[in-house]
């Protein structure tokens, strides 16, 4: 969002409900406990930084001018796939998992310290009432945890061998490697999009080459009125793994004007994949809606 003014147009357009949207998600309004369509009341912003279906990968200009609301961020899906920095986003919550970072499942929730000091959480009377502990009750799976670690040393060592000898902090590793898996990761998108239009496949979200920096390879799609379900089938016996169904977005779902039952198709693409990957799956679509048309 561009100025405070943008922000309250939208929780205007909240009206007692919680709406969400393709960039945004979700603008929370808050009074007493319950929700309020009064725009001076909106109290928080809640976006996935890059939506589960892949519709758009939001930019940090939509987070500037925000105001004192405060900006909740979901990173689950974006964690493989780009750097995770909170003081550039400036928000005052930002969550993430483990399982979609090459490590086990085991999330984590990053908050400013006032802010997570004045969240009201449920715990017993034994706990401090103060960040880390309130929102850490119990022992942590400390196998989770070593798992996690490795994820994170694993994209540092992406960084450190692009410049072996580099006197860099594991943060600037972290960073350099990010930025690398960034960049191939926009050479597997646009072949995936050259494949699927290719296909005339229809392509959910961001679908012009020229704006290709907006997402990351992940693509939402459908194949005229051909089974989501029978494509993903016959991918599977060609060993090529996709899937397909609503995604958990039924609001989306319903925007698209798709059904809950078939949905759409989603072809994930990271890092370790490759140009001639994306090849062999175009080769494959291409038999199957042969086949199945």
């Amino acid at each position: 969002m561009e100025d405070r003014s943008t922000r309250r147009r939208l929780a205007a357009t909240a009206r007692a409900s919680v709406r969400f949207g393709l960039g945004v998600a979700a603008v929370v309004t808050l009074a007493s406990g319950c929700m309020t369509s009064k725009v001076d009341e909106t109290r928080q912003v809640a976006s996935a930084i890059q939506a589960n279906e892949s519709i758009v990968l939001l930019k940090k200009p939509q987070l500037e001018g925000v105001g004192t609301e405060e900006v909740f961020l979901d990173c689950v899906h974006y964690g493989p796939h780009g750097l995770i920095d909170v003081q550039a986003w400036d928000c005052d919550y930002l969550v993430c998992s483990g399982y979609k970072n090459f490590s086990p499942h085991m999330g984590f929730l990053w908050g400013r310290f006032e802010t997570l000091k004045r969240l009201p959480t449920f715990r017993e009377d034994f706990i401090p009432d103060e960040p880390p502990y309130k929102v850490e009750a119990g022992t942590f799976i400390y196998e989770n945890v070593s798992g996690m670690d490795a994820a994170v040393q694993y994209l540092e060592l992406i960084g450190r061998n692009l410049a072996p000898s580099n006197n860099r902090s594991r943060r600037e590793n972290i960073v350099a490697g990010m930025g690398a898996i960034r960049d191939y990761e926009l050479l597997l998108a646009r072949e995936m999009l050259a494949v699927l239009k290719g296909c005339g496949a229809t392509i959910y979200g961001v679908a012009d080459e020229a704006r290709i920096n907006e997402r990351v390879p992940t693509f939402c799609f459908n194949i005229g009125k051909l089974s989501p379900q029978r494509i993903v089938e016959e991918m599977a016996e060609m060993q090529i793994g996709i899937r397909d169904g609503h995604m958990y977005a039924p609001r989306l779902m319903k925007r698209l004007n798709l059904s809950m039952d078939s949905g759409a198709i989603r072809a994930s693409l990271v890092h370790y994949n490759t140009v001639e990957e994306v090849q062999k799956f175009g080769e494959a679509l291409r038999a199957i809606i042969a086949k199945l048309s």
